[in-house]
C-alpha cells in the first residue's frame, strides 16, 4: 500500500471546496439539499457537512450499488432518497467519481425530481472517465489507475473504510 493523501491534505482541501460552495450561495436564499451516496462517501460527507453549516443544509442518503469487488455492475438503488428536492440546488457528495456512470444516474434522477441543478462533488476523480464530469462539480484530488482505500473508500473485504487518509493498494 503506498500513502496518496495524508488526513492534513484532506482536511484543508474539504475545507476548499466548502469555501467554493458557500460563494456559491452568497446572499442567496434557495434551500440547498446534500445527498450522501453510501457507503463511500459518508467521511467526506460529513467532514463537508461540517463546514457547510452558515448554509443550514438539509441533509439526505441514498445508497446504491454499481461495483462487485473491482468489477463495475448494473446500477442498483438500495437506500431511495426521502427529501424533496424540488426548486432546490441539490449537491450529491460521493468518494469517488470514476467512469462517470453512476453520477451521471443520480444527477439524472435529481433533475427528473425537480432539483434546480444537481451537482457531483467527490473527494476523488479519475483522471479518465467514460462520461465527464458535469459542469458545476468539484472533486478533491485527481488519480489515475490507482485502487484507493481509506476516508470512507473499502477494498474487497469492505475493510479499511476508517482511515483517516488515503491510501493506493
Amino acid at each position: 500500500m503506498k500513502p496518496l493523501f495524508e488526513k492534513s491534505q484532506i482536511e484543508k482541501r474539504i475545507h476548499e471546496i466548502a469555501v467554493q460552495i458557500s460563494n456559491r450561495h452568497k446572499g442567496e436564499h434557495i434551500p440547498i439539499v446534500l445527498v450522501c451516496v453510501l457507503n463511500g462517501g459518508f467521511m467526506f460527507y460529513t467532514k463537508l457537512t461540517e463546514q457547510l453549516q452558515s448554509l443550514d443544509p438539509e441533509c439526505d442518503f441514498i445508497k446504491v450499488k454499481s461495483y462487485k469487488g473491482r468489477e463495475r455492475g448494473d446500477l442498483e438503488v438500495i437506500l431511495h432518497s426521502s427529501i424533496n428536492v424540488n426548486n432546490k440546488h441539490v449537491y450529491i457528495i460521493d468518494d469517488i467519481y470514476d467512469s462517470g456512470v453512476t453520477m451521471k444516474s443520480l444527477r439524472e434522477y435529481y433533475l427528473d425530481k425537480g432539483a434546480i441543478n444537481a451537482s457531483v462533488i467527490t473527494l476523488i476523480k479519475r483522471a479518465i472517465n467514460e462520461i465527464d464530469m458535469p459542469l458545476n462539480s468539484l472533486y478533491g484530488f485527481e488519480i489515475h489507475d490507482e485502487w484507493v482505500v481509506g476516508f470512507g473508500m473499502d477494498d474487497e473485504e469492505g475493510k479499511k473504510r476508517s482511515f483517516p487518509f488515503i491510501l493506493a493498494v
